[in-house]
């Protein structure tokens, strides 16, 4: 038989990790018998299962840092139609960055072509009743010459005087365009980790599982061999 003193002390070392939050015993001197103690370790089962590690799903997929599967990926955690759980969460956080109203109306499209024409394909457009964005996506790839002032020069004239637009150029470190000049009002730079920031603020109320490939995408975003991005 096991002493219930020696069972009180092991209990004592279980609740600091916070696994349990009381004692299956009482406060008396009695002995446990084995089938309380068989009870006790089954009900730490669960918990425990919880704790085994588990592989970052967007590693495994190869996302690694091809542009075109990451901004997929990303346009997915954005729109708050899609079935990823965190609703508008990673959205609003954006476009607030923006300075831009989240309104419930945002188009989230992947690869469009803002003049319709074909010749210049932007990554991700969120297209609003207020507000037209552009994010353009770099990991490793150079900016082409010309390629952020034609974009932003296709934004202002698809929504005239009407609506806001901008355009986000996205890249691992938030460096600046070389194409077009430091402060012009409607190009904001922005590094992928801010990303991965707004994802884990999303991530703090929601399912455990939407929580976790949320959070999972984040550290891609910040892990060296993911996108080994800056805040």
């Amino acid at each position: 038989m096991i002493r219930k003193d020696e069972v009180l002390q092991l209990l004592q070392s279980v609740k600091a990790t916070s696994l349990i939050n009381e004692f299956p015993v009482s406060g008396s001197s009695e002995v446990l018998s084995s089938e309380r103690i068989r009870d006790f370790a089954n009900s730490l089962r669960m918990p425990l299962s919880d704790w085994m590690p588990m592989d970052n799903v967007w590693a495994i997929a190869g996302l690694k840092t091809d542009e075109t599967r990451n901004a997929r990926v990303l346009a997915w955690y954005l729109d708050p139609q899609a079935g990823h759980g965190l609703g508008s969460g990673v959205l609003e956080r954006f476009l607030n960055h923006l300075d831009l109203p989240y309104g419930g109306a945002t188009r989230i499209m992947l690869e469009k072509y803002p003049d319709g024409l074909g010749a210049s394909r932007v990554d991700i457009m969120l297209d609003d009743p207020a507000f037209l964005v552009i994010i353009e996506v770099k990991i490793k790839a150079g900016e082409q010459p010309a390629q952020l002032s034609r974009y932003a020069e296709l934004a202002r004239r698809r929504v005239g005087p009407a609506r806001d637009c901008k355009l986000v150029y996205l890249t691992r470190t938030g460096k600046s365009s070389r194409t077009i000049p430091e402060g012009q009002e409607n190009v904001i730079s922005m590094p992928w980790g801010l990303m991965a920031c707004f994802l884990r603020e999303a991530s703090k109320d929601v399912s455990d599982l939407a929580g976790f490939l949320a959070n999972g995408f984040a550290d891609h975003i910040k892990a060296k061999e993911g996108l080994n991005a800056h805040e």
